[in-house]
């Protein structure tokens, strides 16, 4: 996991082990909510950087809510994809390390896309309770609820 400090105003993310921040934005802007929705934007944002971990998502999540807790974020709509995300890149990893199916490595790049699409309807399909149930327990641990 990152590590994450605040200093005056502004909140710096460390790689493990690192001096310099890998990331840094203003203490007053990380209350903010993605333009029509009730999603943190800062949260959106970072899950999409390849460096980033959903753990440290969800302690800069505990840091918005004791920073603003009068704040309008539903952290159920802002994790719920981020969970979706992660679980849906595991099992493609799975699934492309697997010895029987070598012939993915012959695979396009766009036949592995399809492949994780199809993998994503699967997944909103059958495995919609796994992931609410693994938010459910994240949201409890970190106080969001």
């Amino acid at each position: 996991m990152m590590r994450i400090e605040i200093r005056k105003n502004m909140v710096y993310l460390f790689n493990p082990g690192a001096t310099s921040p890998i990331d840094y934005f203003t203490k007053s802007d990380i209350g903010r909510l993605l333009e029509g929705t009730k999603v943190s934007e800062y949260i959106f944002l970072l899950s999409r950087k390849s460096w980033m971990d959903k753990y440290t998502l969800y302690k800069l999540a505990q840091i918005i809510q004791r920073q603003f807790p009068k704040n309008n974020i539903d952290w159920w709509e802002t994790f719920y994809p981020i969970e979706k995300e992660k679980l849906l890149n595991s099992l493609f990893k799975e699934l492309q390390g697997s010895s029987l199916n070598k012939e993915q490595e012959k695979r396009s790049f766009s036949e592995n896309l399809k492949l994780k699409l199809q993998l994503g309807i699967e997944i909103e399909k059958e495995g919609k309770d796994l992931i609410l149930d693994k938010l459910k327990v994240n949201l409890k641990y970190y106080n969001l609820n």
